[in-house]
């Protein structure tokens, strides 16, 4: 399959056929009420904009540049973040959240914590 797309200046291109499955991924996104962005992998974002992609705040995206766990560049006392470094980041979070998350349910299925009803409050003595 081949798509080409024509603009006013009348300049034709051609569109890869993987792309098209880009503006279903977004609406999809989009219906669940999720904001999309399409960024090149090389813009340099600020700290604000990384802190909005990351959905934390300006302050520990700051911290987590001067820890050394996403790459950076200063430009006088401005800090730049390639959006590739961030991605990248924002995946080994993501997997190491989900992995954290599987051990724990893990835990309290051997545990028998699933088996028990839940008890609210601190404990009263009978």
């Amino acid at each position: 399959m081949r798509l080409t797309v024509e603009s006013d200046a009348c300049k034709s291109i051609d569109i890869s056929p993987w792309l098209l499955n880009v503006p279903e991924a977004a609406a999809s996104v989009i219906a669940m009420g999720a904001a999309v962005t399409v960024v090149p992998q090389n813009e340099e974002l600020t700290s604000e904009q990384a802190a909005d992609f990351l959905n934390v705040s300006r302050q520990y995206v700051v911290r987590l540049l001067e820890r050394g766990d996403i790459a950076s560049t200063k430009i006088g006392a401005h800090r730049r973040i390639r959006a590739v470094d961030l991605a990248n980041y924002r995946h080994l979070r993501d997997e190491g959240r989900a992995a954290a998350l599987a051990n724990m349910a893990d835990q309290a299925q051997v545990g028998g914590g699933y088996d028990e009803p839940a008890a609210f409050g601190p404990r009263r003595r009978a």
